[in-house]
């Protein structure tokens, strides 16, 4: 299993992903997080691509996940047309 198999990603209304959040286990006293979408904007957990998932850091995550869009609650590459 790679670092970042799965994460959550925030993507605005034309499907572009804005912002993005890993599962982690605290430690004890540190805080949970919690992401909220605003107002035409959605929030889906997805897997990642096997180029995505394999990088090191959650930086250069987000930075190949603007090569990609979300549609109907699904990581798809930039270049599909939509539905």
């Amino acid at each position: 299993m790679t670092r970042y198999e799965r994460v959550f990603v925030i993507g605005n209304a034309e499907g572009k992903v804005i912002g993005l959040a890993a599962r982690h286990d605290p430690a004890e006293g540190e805080p949970h997080l919690r992401v909220l979408a605003r107002a035409g904007q959605v929030v889906v957990e997805v897997s990642l691509p096997p180029e995505v998932a394999k990088l090191e850091s959650l930086v250069d995550v987000h930075k190949a996940l603007g090569r990609f869009r979300i549609q109907d609650g699904k990581l798809l590459p930039g270049d599909t047309a939509a539905k």
